[in-house]
């Protein structure tokens, strides 16, 4: 109900040319709706709509539109797009959310080594992230697979001293 809505809404562009902003909002919340409903075709021309015009909230648009771009099985303009969001937005909230994302693209892809230097970017450049400790486990995952077993201990050891009541704790 609310994709038609804002479909709807979407057709009266000409008459928010004072106000562009709250136009190309409505399209983003088109483009979420659509996102949900897997209808994503849609849910891309919207975003794209949004990026190109600079709406507020591109960083937020892009990232959307990499999460489609992996469900849809396109991982390396998956990685591309999620690569525009620290370079466009350096403040994004959303660059942490991106640079896991890459990482465990290339997790997924069993490209090991630009999985290990992408989770250890987040470690490194990001230690408060919510996304710090998965990327430890991560990193400890991939060694494991590996088979570099002290490598992947010394991962978990971090984990499990550092974060003992959290799920990744306990799994580690």
């Amino acid at each position: 109900s609310a994709a038609a809505h804002f479909e709807k809404f979407r057709q009266l562009e000409s008459f928010f040319g004072k106000q562009p902003q709250m136009y190309l909002d409505g399209c983003m919340r088109a483009a979420d709706c659509y996102f949900k409903l897997k209808n994503y075709d849609k849910a891309l021309a919207a975003y794209d709509y949004a990026i190109e015009r600079n709406a507020n909230g591109s960083d937020y648009a892009l990232f959307q539109k990499g999460m489609i771009q992996g469900v849809i099985n396109q991982p390396e303009d998956k990685v591309k797009t999620l690569r525009q969001i620290p370079n466009k937005f350096p403040r994004s909230g959303y660059i942490d959310d991106a640079l896991f994302e890459i990482a465990n693209t290339r997790l997924q892809q069993e490209d090991y080594p630009s999985a290990i230097r992408e989770f250890e970017y987040i470690l490194s450049e990001y230690p408060n992230s919510i996304y710090y400790r998965r990327a430890r486990m991560s990193l400890g995952l991939i060694h494991y697979n590996k088979q570099d077993d002290k490598k992947a201990l010394e991962q978990f050891k971090k984990v499990a001293e550092q974060y003992t009541k959290t799920t990744e704790g306990k799994e580690a």
